[in-house]
């Protein structure tokens, strides 16, 4: 026999995420285990906040700079997901300067999940977490773009007063990050060999970027090289750390600068003209330095030193005994 239940329906839906936050899962072990934490800035609009959920930014579109005193959304998204294993929860937190009118100010969370949230208290200040969930009915599959699903979680309304940084973090309320797939299997996000968790930088200028681990490859990286070279000078070797060599790793000269042949692990770069260039190396497609996924170095190319013409009087002067020039 069928009957309705007196039980309301939000009281429902909480006991299965409580369930779910619950349940036995292989931890580091899922369709999830890479999952990395990024922060996006974008413009504040009045309509629409959560469209980046259906649209979202590409690895290699991730914005990670932020100016002072400009207001954004601050975007928490969720990279390198299983689209077809999908999101039913996660976990997080994030820090930045607490303090007043110092640093980024922080006024609001709106989650664009479309289930129930467990902040800690004080949420969304410095120091707390969140678990956000979606609902186990419609559980959450990120759009793929260019290789990876992008899942995004929320945004904070920020506005940096003095040059800062705003992080997402492991919660502090346990020191945990995760996520649950839509079949309740937990990876727990963890620090390793490459950082799961991003940052933007809120600087004068707004040209300092943050970090954005988007990507298989992204995370720490070390290229070897002289950082000042003469104006002509060929041959200058540059090299990365053998542990961080990718096959599809690549590189590329921006500025005073060629390469004039390359591996995956060296390039050989002839200098041009004075002034400076970089040389950075790319650890998988779709996805620079500037995105998390590779090194950079910027380098500077001396002007020559000039050498003045040999004329009479010159001669006349030194044979003078004057040696003066």
């Amino acid at each position: 026999m069928w009957f309705r239940s007196s039980v309301p329906p939000a009281f429902l839906r909480f006991a299965v995420v409580v369930i779910l936050l619950q349940a036995p899962g292989a931890a580091g072990a899922g369709a999830n285990m890479n999952a990395r934490f990024l922060v996006h800035l974008a413009t504040p609009v009045s309509k629409n906040q959560c469209g980046l959920v259906s649209n979202p930014p590409s690895c290699s579109q991730i914005e990670t700079r932020g100016q002072v005193g400009n207001d954004y959304f601050a975007y928490v998204i969720i990279s390198n997901v299983n689209s077809t294993a999908g999101l039913s929860s996660a976990r997080f937190g994030i820090t930045y300067d607490g303090a007043a009118a110092s640093g980024v100010d922080v006024s609001s969370w709106t989650s664009c999940a479309n289930g129930l949230e467990f902040p800690s208290a004080g949420w969304p200040a410095a120091g707390t977490g969140i678990t956000v969930t979606w609902d186990v009915t419609n559980c959450f599959h990120p759009p793929i773009v260019n290789q990876f699903a992008m899942g995004v979680v929320g945004y904070f309304q920020v506005n940096a007063s003095t040059p800062d940084e705003i992080r997402v973090t492991p919660n502090p309320t346990d020191n945990q990050a995760f996520v649950y797939d839509c079949a309740a299997i937990e990876d727990v996000i963890v620090s390793g060999t490459v950082i799961p968790f991003g940052w933007a930088t809120f600087s004068t200028d707004g040209t300092i970027y943050g970090s954005d681990p988007c990507g298989l490859n992204a995370g720490s990286c070390h290229l070897s090289g002289p950082t000042a070279v003469d104006t002509g000078q060929s041959g200058i070797q540059y090299t990365m750390d053998p542990d961080e060599v990718t096959a599809t790793g690549s590189w590329k000269a921006f500025g005073n600068a060629e390469i004039t042949s390359s591996n995956n692990s060296a390039a050989m770069v002839h200098a041009t003209t004075p002034g400076t260039f970089s040389i950075a190396y790319q650890r998988e497609p779709d996805c620079w330095v500037v995105d998390g996924c590779g090194c950079s170095l910027t380098v500077q190319v001396l002007a020559p030193t000039p050498v003045r013409p040999t004329t009479w009087g010159r001669i006349k002067r030194v044979f003078a005994g004057s040696g003066q020039e």
